[in-house]
């Protein structure tokens, strides 16, 4: 099993070596490349150790994690970056996601979640924590205009699309849907690609705004 290599980078010494011990023992798969205590510095690590993963925290002296998520995307689109802090407002929730954050996690979740986070992630998935799921769709649905009476006679999902739908509002991946609806994670896979693309949607997150806008999903 290929190995998945991750930068850590928080202002707190604490919590990067907590997370060194936790994610290198929990799973013998992921290996802990760098650690950093601001942006500059672990975009620095990031360029010269080029993990899959960069776990990044975002209020941090100096340069902070929206700013290092966004240099990142320049310099190094191959990496990916999850934004893992405390804080959930609005306001840097929705910068993180501008800047390129491929996932928004709560620094309160689970260790077996952050691992599938960031076996996700490292795949090509996205990942939020389903409370800061919720508030982006919220925020989202909110930001799109109403759809046109045309539009949403067009628009018409299968009832199998639909409750994949709704579990994807709820904040589940594809190998979380698949367990629940006994199906193969490919199967789910081709569905939620149908859904994009009836949808006219960039991902998961943009999908269910465009179904509350359209009256799909309450």
């Amino acid at each position: 099993m290929a190995l998945i290599r991750v930068v850590i980078v928080d202002d707190h010494e604490m919590v990067r070596d907590g997370l060194h011990r936790i994610l290198e023992g929990a799973e013998a798969e992921i290996e802990v490349v760098g650690m950093a205590e601001n942006g500059e510095e672990g975009v620095s690590i990031a360029l010269a150790t080029r993990p899959d993963v960069v776990l990044m925290d975002l209020r941090m002296p100096g340069t902070g994690g929206v700013q290092a998520i966004s240099a990142l995307r320049r310099s190094a689109p191959d990496v990916c970056a999850i934004a893992l802090t405390t804080f959930d407002d609005d306001d840097l929730v929705l910068e993180a996601i501008k800047a390129g954050a491929r996932g928004y996690l709560l620094k309160a979740i689970p260790v077996r979640e952050l691992i599938q986070a960031i076996r996700t992630v490292k795949d090509g998935g996205t990942v939020m924590s389903p409370d800061v799921a919720s508030k982006v769709m919220n925020l989202l649905a909110r930001m799109t205009p109403p759809a046109a009476a045309t539009e949403e006679e067009e628009v018409r999902l299968a009832p199998r699309e639909t409750e994949i739908l709704r579990l994807l509002a709820e904040g589940m991946d594809n190998r979380e849907i698949a367990a629940r609806l006994y199906l193969t994670d490919g199967t789910v896979k081709n569905y939620v690609s149908r859904i994009y693309e009836k949808l006219d949607a960039k991902g998961r997150t943009h999908a269910v705004a465009r179904a509350k806008a359209l009256g799909i999903l309450a």
